[in-house]
């Protein structure tokens, strides 16, 4: 019998920004001694299938790139649908745990474009009963720029074509040690 955590790190990324900070959560998860499962769903909702069910799931994870200030549609549909599933009224979210993470290029107000994508992933994460622990943004390349070298010197962050850097996914690391260390993490899941 495993006694190790579970922790589901299910993520929509068009240009692999998204996926690459996904990889860099579980990682960090991981060296804490926690068993990921990774999943990535698609504009054509491929992946559907492999969906565990949420309620086998310690800990969570949703990730999406920015789309026009929003996270990707299907993702939030694949969530929202299992929130079907559960009886209706109040929702009090806890004891489990979540984090939302998003990719952004933005363009003209920075990580302030992150912010609505964010709030998006925590609301479908708390219907299904994980309550908020944290929110991170993560610059990323557009993907109209994917593969491209050009610079963007009239954006928010001139050098987006490179991002994200192996300094924004140390940042992620950090973040997530810094999110299994804290006290609250600590009387939920024990020591990590």
């Amino acid at each position: 019998m495993s006694t190790s955590k579970k922790n589901l790190i299910i993520y929509a990324s068009l240009s692999g920004n998204t996926k690459k900070v996904a990889e860099k959560i579980a990682e960090t998860f991981e060296r804490h001694g926690w068993e990921n499962t990774l999943v990535q769903i698609d504009q054509n909702y491929r992946n559907v299938g492999s969906i565990p069910n949420f309620d086998a799931f310690d800990f969570i994870c949703v990730g999406s790139g920015v789309f026009w200030h929003i996270p990707f549609d299907p993702l939030l549909s694949i969530i929202r649908s299992a929130t079907h599933r559960t009886s209706y009224g109040k929702i009090v979210p806890g004891p489990r745990l979540g984090l939302a993470f998003a990719t952004y290029g933005g363009a003209h107000l920075g990580p302030k474009e992150a912010q609505a994508t964010l709030e998006l992933l925590e609301i479908a994460f708390e219907h299904l009963g994980f309550q908020s622990f944290g929110r991170l943004a993560v610059p990323g390349r557009v993907s109209h720029y994917h593969g491209n070298n050009q610079q963007t010197p009239s954006w928010y962050f001139p050098d987006i074509h490179l991002r994200p850097t192996a300094d924004d996914l140390a940042m992620v690391e950090r973040y997530v040690n810094d999110m299994l260390s804290r006290d609250q993490f600590q009387k939920v899941y024990g020591s990590a």
